[in-house]
């Protein structure tokens, strides 16, 4: 499901939810429970490159050593 990341315009608070499209305008703040927000828009891996296998979650060996190796 896609994540979606938003800006409560009564308390500031920024959050993120996971949701269909169809549903994204009808969260609320989980802080002071609001409806009005705007959608805010961050880059995918923000702060830092990712790899693909870092955002899978999967540890890969440094070149010249194989899994399992110690």
């Amino acid at each position: 499901m896609p994540k979606y990341s938003f800006k409560c315009t009564k308390c500031e608070e920024e959050f993120t939810v996971n949701c269909k499209y169809e549903e994204k305008w009808d969260t609320k703040c989980p802080k002071c429970n609001g409806t009005e927000k705007k959608e805010v828009f961050k880059p995918l891996g923000y702060g830092r490159a990712q790899s693909i296998t870092e955002r899978m979650g999967i540890e890969v060996p440094p070149p010249g050593h194989h899994f399992g190796e110690k």
